[in-house]
């Protein structure tokens, strides 16, 4: 999931790319479990439809998770009990789980993943999606300079969700329930840099207003010094 401050939420046109193209390939669903869910990589492993997803109540459950040893995965709790948890099925995870059945993202043989199996779909589907976003597979492009590879890591989704929930307006404590937090001080560090950022996006997009009033109008804004007192110092009248 990578070390503490790596990841990041997903950029707009990345989370477009997902919906538009997830169903085309057979680790999409388990992608729209990460993203709309906001599940960790091994609990995503571990759900299974019939089990976890309750479409009448309309919310996805967390019961289970994958661990790996070595390349051999195994099926455990989550390790706290806050990892147990519900979380609201949203109309594009809906879409993605309907009419599936057992575990969202099967090995060939329909048991768990291994490591490398894991590895290896998900190369795959990073793959899939640059071809998509390129229009072309990279070996074809005619500057393969500006071929632009999508690149993006699981614990991602899991940021990009929680960015979701605060844009959304969704208190911390629920967020806290939802994101299956142990330490609530988690969910209110990612709060609290998400408000951070959005009043440096606030302040950039304030100046961009001015300095377009400016234009429009030819007015100038007064400058740091403006306002303050300026002393003149005349110069001894020479007998």
């Amino acid at each position: 999931e990578g070390p503490e401050g790596t990841h990041r939420p997903l950029e707009a046109w990345e989370q477009t790319l997902i919906e538009q193209h997830w169903n085309e390939h057979r680790f999409g669903p388990c992608v729209m479990l990460m993203l709309y869910a906001g599940m960790r990589r091994g609990e995503a492993l571990a759900f299974d439809v019939d089990r976890d997803a309750d479409f009448d109540k309309d919310v996805v459950r967390v019961t289970k998770a994958v661990r790996f040893e070595g390349n051999h995965p195994l099926l455990v709790d989550p390790k706290t009990e806050a990892g147990v948890r519900e979380a609201p099925l949203l109309p594009q995870l809906r879409a993605a789980l309907q009419n599936r059945h057992g575990l969202i993202a099967p090995s060939k043989s329909g048991k768990l993943m291994t490591s490398s199996a894991f590895k290896q779909a998900w190369k795959s589907f990073l793959y899939f999606l640059s071809v998509k976003h390129n229009g072309c597979h990279r070996r074809w492009a005619k500057d393969k300079d500006k071929w632009i590879e999508v690149n993006f890591r699981c614990h991602d989704f899991r940021h990009t969700y929680c960015t979701m929930l605060y844009e959304a307006g969704v208190d911390e404590k629920t967020a806290q329930e939802w994101m299956g937090h142990d330490d609530e001080e988690m969910t209110k560090h990612v709060y609290s840099h998400l408000r951070d950022a959005q009043r440096e996006k606030s302040r950039a997009a304030l100046l961009t207003y001015i300095e377009s009033t400016e234009k429009s109008t030819g007015k100038k804004t007064p400058g740091k010094n403006a306002g303050k007192l300026k002393r003149y110092y005349l110069k001894p009248i020479e007998k």
